[in-house]
């Protein structure tokens, strides 16, 4: 084990990288500990070479140095293959950025040390542009992956997010750093992992949890993303959520008592109670959700209603009950000259009154 290492080491001080086969991985489950280490230079570097003054505004971690005092309190100017870069003192990974791992070196304590064994220029000297990550492999910048999207390094995905995985597993998915809470907090809990960083773990195995998009609510297993849960949730005026499919739709009832209105707590929908659904043509009357429930999802008269005398079902003073008509389409068959009454009574009716 020592010569393989050895031989790394060495392909370290020459080419500056080295990544061997369990190399750290990022913030998921503890990868093997290793028992060798890269040289470390336990003096203050070489006393010939000028200090420098830290940058203003850039990371100290992975800035080139030749000596300790070049990085500031908390930090060490160490070998990171064949240059000497500053690197933060640590006791866990919680103290290091991400895409860096606290890492034992061979004289003093640990230090953050990037997970690819190399401070590439996009680390610190040359920093990505907003909404872009440094690659610690390739050395580029790149797009990283959003909420729930899969990766294998924490410089997989985008800002505020680490590569969380599971023990033994080589892939992982990108959640969110926390201090406290999640923004998900209903499928997302804040813990320290094992490695002593801070992330919303998702509560179902194997789910990573969190919804965006067209379907930014989850359901109460956590288990499914929905369009929307109440009306309140489809923000373009004229639609309702669909209660069965939680999604939103268009409401095509647009003529009073069915119109769109605001409710006494201030939301709007298309109904506030069973009354404002009363003579709804479309709905069996009963105001859910503040929707009107539309007839044709739910019979309220169970398949009593049908043949031609009484082949409609209304709900009447919160009874449903077959009717003759809540249409004139369905008395001019009678008699050209019958209308339909319409709420409450539903009957055909001649112009004299009479019935037809």
């Amino acid at each position: 084990m020592r010569a393989t290492v050895g031989a790394c080491l060495a392909v370290v001080l020459v080419l500056g990288a080295c990544l061997p086969s369990n190399a750290p991985g990022d913030a998921g489950a503890d990868p093997n500990p290793m028992t060798d280490v890269p040289p470390v230079d336990p003096g203050n570097g070489d006393p010939g070479m000028a200090d420098t003054d830290i940058p203003s505004g850039l990371p100290i971690d992975c800035m080139p140095c030749a000596a300790d005092d070049e990085c500031g309190p908390g930090a060490k100017c160490l070998p990171v293959g064949a240059t000497k870069h500053c690197l933060s003192d640590c006791i866990d990974d919680g103290d290091c950025p991400r895409s860096y791992t606290c890492y034992q070196a061979a004289a003093g304590g640990k230090s953050c040390l990037p997970v690819s064994y190399n401070c590439v220029a996009c680390a610190q000297e040359h920093p990505c542009a907003a909404g872009k990550v440094c690659d610690f492999v390739s050395g580029t910048c790149k797009v990283g992956s959003g909420g729930c999207g899969k990766c294998t390094y924490d410089f997989d995905c985008d800002e505020g997010r680490r590569c969380y995985k599971t023990t033994g597993a080589a892939t992982g998915a990108c959640v969110e750093e926390c201090v406290d809470n999640c923004t998900d907090r209903q499928c997302s809990t804040c813990v320290t992992t094992d490695r002593g960083v801070r992330l919303c773990i998702p509560k179902v195995p194997d789910k990573c949890g969190g919804c965006g998009g067209a379907t930014p609510f989850v359901s109460p297993d956590c288990m499914t993303c929905w369009g929307c849960l109440n009306n309140s949730h489809c923000i373009v005026q004229g639609e309702s959520c669909e209660l069965t499919t939680h999604s939103c739709r268009e409401v095509f009832i647009d003529t009073p008592p069915c119109g769109w209105r605001t409710c006494d707590d201030g939301i709007q929908g298309e109904c506030c109670a069973d009354a404002d659904c009363t003579g709804c043509s479309v709905s069996t009357g009963r105001c859910l959700d503040r929707r009107c429930e539309p007839a044709d999802l739910v019979d309220p008269c169970n398949g009593q209603c049908g043949g031609t005398s009484f082949p409609v079902c209304k709900v009447i003073n919160s009874m449903p009950q077959c009717v003759q008509c809540d249409s004139d389409a369905q008395c001019t068959p009678i008699d050209p000259l019958c209308t339909c009454t319409g709420d409450p009574t539903f009957t055909c009716l001649r112009p004299d009154g009479s019935v037809c």
